[in-house]
């Protein structure tokens, strides 16, 4: 073999790999990957209305989203490499989660851009003390008709495929048979509030309450839709919701609509000692109770170097565009001048 060919053949080989690697993984940089999935409870019910995160891999946040009425999620466009989704769930007081993913795509033609797909479903559990905690802790036995609880399950099976106007059928066919079905009273309930349904809802979830009063999410969920009614409504929300936390004390998100509903009667002291407990016993940071604080400071209190703070809070725990972040800054500013003047009068 000819001496010179010999000498090119190692520099021909470490060429080669250089072209292999780039032809492998040019597409990495330009990689348009989709992590997508469903949040459930652990009875694989769908939870809508649930907040999710995507952090990197150094936990900085990302973007952040919300599932839709269906339960599901998703992030698109990501590059290659290792994230985390964490989910949190306090509007159900469901335990929190927090799980990576990993991207890697690969491509055939350099330049192209290359994807995968990756799902991601979430099963939550109860948090200790939450609502659904006591509500599977505490078993409610009835003798239901045979053909109620056929009806029932029917109900169940066409809302988990939604067919909605199916699903509502069957329901009132198992409550003409059983007129004081509680579980279906319950997801009846559901069904409506989820659809801004809030004044049939809540005859749903008082007839639930009657056939149950020690359920503290029915009471949770009524308080919910007369909060929902108007203000007119709001002191039969309030007595649905001191029942519900005189039951589930830790529940946070019955101790967060406390507050919302005291402030919308004045009652500021209240309002502030329950949004404060549920800040304290919230496991993450919650935009909506540091939402709260800092309109009941800077509007009803007047507390200007309080409202900002919570302010501060509730910018640091949500995703906003630059512009929405732009103007909260400025009103945090307005709000410290305002601190500044009530000093120095």
């Amino acid at each position: 073999m000819n001496p010179r060919t010999m000498r090119r053949k190692p520099q021909l080989l470490f060429f080669l790999a250089v072209l292999i690697t780039v032809f492998v993984f040019s597409g990495y940089a330009n990689a348009a990957n989709t992590v997508s999935g469903t949040v459930y409870d652990r009875n694989r019910n769908p939870l809508p209305d649930i907040d999710i995160e995507l952090l990197d891999d150094y936990y900085r946040l990302l973007a952040r989203t919300k599932t839709n009425s269906s339960g599901r999620y998703e992030f698109t466009g990501l590059r290659d490499g290792r994230f985390f989704l964490r989910v949190y769930a306090f509007r159900y007081d469901l335990t929190d989660e927090t799980r990576p993913v990993e991207f890697f795509s690969v491509v055939s033609v350099p330049g192209q851009e290359g994807s995968s797909f990756n799902i991601e479903d979430f099963y939550l559990e109860p948090r200790k003390g939450g609502l659904r905690d006591l509500e599977l802790a505490v078993v409610y036995a009835q003798e239901v008709p045979k053909e109620a609880e056929k009806a029932y399950k029917q109900a169940a099976e066409y809302f988990s495929k939604k067919r909605a106007d199916e699903g509502f059928a069957a329901l009132h066919q198992a409550l003409s048979i059983f007129p004081t079905y509680y579980q279906a009273l319950q997801l009846y309930g559901q069904e409506l509030l989820t659809r801004d349904r809030y004044l049939e809802a809540a005859e749903a979830f008082m007839k639930a309450v009657e056939v149950n009063p020690r359920s503290a999410m029915n009471l949770y969920y009524l308080g919910l839709c007369f909060s929902r009614l108007g203000k007119e409504y709001h002191k039969a929300a309030l007595t649905a919701l001191t029942e519900a936390a005189r039951l589930a004390p830790e529940s946070v998100s019955v101790l967060l609509q406390m507050g919302i509903v005291e402030r919308s009667l004045g009652k500021f002291k209240e309002a502030e000692a329950h949004l404060l407990l549920a800040k304290k016993k919230s496991q993450v940071k919650n935009p909506e109770i540091f939402k709260e604080l800092a309109q009941l400071y800077a509007n009803d209190l007047k507390r200007y170097a309080e409202a900002a703070d919570a302010l501060e809070d509730y910018l640091a725990s949500t995703k906003m565009s630059s512009e929405e972040a732009g103007n909260t800054k400025k009103v945090i500013a307005n709000l410290r001048q305002k601190a500044q003047q009530q000093v120095g009068n």
